[in-house]
Parts: structure tokens; sequence; C-alpha cells
């Protein structure tokens, strides 16, 4: 599943389009049904054009994900900046995640349809929730031996815990905008369950 796009500037703006173009295509279609000439045509190219940049759908489902990931990367780093806790960076990734919207519908389309193991991205969200859940538990493991979780929190069961919460609250946001504030009902949720207070940025 190769890249093709070139290094020159036209070249990169183009993938930045498509790759837009399939975020948006991705999320409200889901893989199976959005079509190369669909986004090619949302970008004002053939699909020969886009083939140009990204040889196959597979080619351009990885570049998606591999978007989805820096971003939320650099919201990570963002998050922690913000705070040394784990509990507020997981409130802060989803008062963040709530103003992408694209990439959330993005998020939570391609999760349920890669439940299929035939599904190119099945091993892409296996491998993530995988480290998600080891890297917040450890995350809340050291919190714990610091004090500042009880004693009896589990942190294996509070990380799935949290990242359930997480994304359903996103789906929730996604189904009723108005209904779910995911950020705040996360927050709410963190305190009921760990005693601890965090804060949801407007």
């Amino acid at each position: 599943m190769a890249d093709r796009s070139n290094g020159y500037a036209p070249g990169r703006a183009r993938r930045e389009r498509l790759l837009d173009a399939a975020i948006a295509a991705f999320g409200q279609s889901g893989f199976h049904t959005a079509t190369l000439t669909d986004i090619a045509r949302a970008c004002g190219i053939s699909r020969p054009g886009l083939l140009h940049h990204f040889d196959s759908k597979e080619a351009l489902l990885t570049a998606v994900l591999e978007r989805r990931d820096q971003i939320d990367a650099e919201i990570f780093i963002t998050a922690i900046d913000r705070s040394s806790s784990p509990l507020q960076a997981i409130v802060d990734i989803a008062t963040a995640n709530s103003k992408t919207t694209g990439l959330t519908e993005l998020f939570a389309v391609l999760s349920a349809e890669a439940t299929n193991p035939q599904h190119p991205a099945h091993d892409y969200f296996v491998a993530l929730y995988t480290r998600l859940r080891t890297d917040l538990a450890a995350a809340l493991e050291a919190m714990r031996a610091a004090g500042e979780l009880p004693a009896d929190q589990s942190p294996t069961e509070l990380a799935n815990e949290l990242i359930a919460l997480k994304d359903g609250f996103a789906l929730q946001s996604l189904l009723q905008p108005t209904a779910v504030q995911p950020a705040t009902a996360l927050a709410a949720a963190i305190k009921r369950l760990t005693g601890v207070t965090v804060t949801a940025a407007p």
C-alpha cells in the first residue's frame, strides 16, 4: 500500500486535500461505501489523479489513520503540558476531539467497521486500544503509587472504564450534539470513580 505523493509543494498540498476529503468520506459513509471516485471529485481531480498520490483505497486509509495518529499525538502532548495528571489529560483530549468532529466521526465509523477481522483497519484498532489501555494503566499505577488514587483502585480496570467512557460520550455527542458534552461528562465520571477533581476546558 504505497503513498506516491511527491515532495513538491503542489503535490503535498493536493495530498492534504485528498486526506481531508477521505476523512469526510470515510467518516460519513464508511470505508467500504466511500469511493475513490467520490473522494477525487471532491478535490476536483480524476480517480487516476488520486491514484497518482495513493495507489489504492487501502493506502489512502492508511494515510488517513496516520494523520489521525499525528493529530492525537499533538493533542496528547498539549494535554500533558497543561497537566501532568493522566486524568486531566484524558479530559483535555476529549475536549480537543469534540472540536474536530470529522475525525471523531471517522473514528466512530471505522472502529465499528473494524470489528470485522477482514477489515483493513482491524489490526490498527486492535493495536491502538491495546496501547491505550497499557499506557493509561501504567500512568494510573504511577498515580496510585504516589498516593493520588485510592489504594484499592485497579489501574487496569479504571483505564478500561475511562477509555470506554471517553469513546462512548463522543459517540453520544455525534448522535445528539446538544445532549452530551463529552469532556464535561467525562470529568464528572472521573470525580465519581476516583474522587479526583479535573476540569473540562470550554
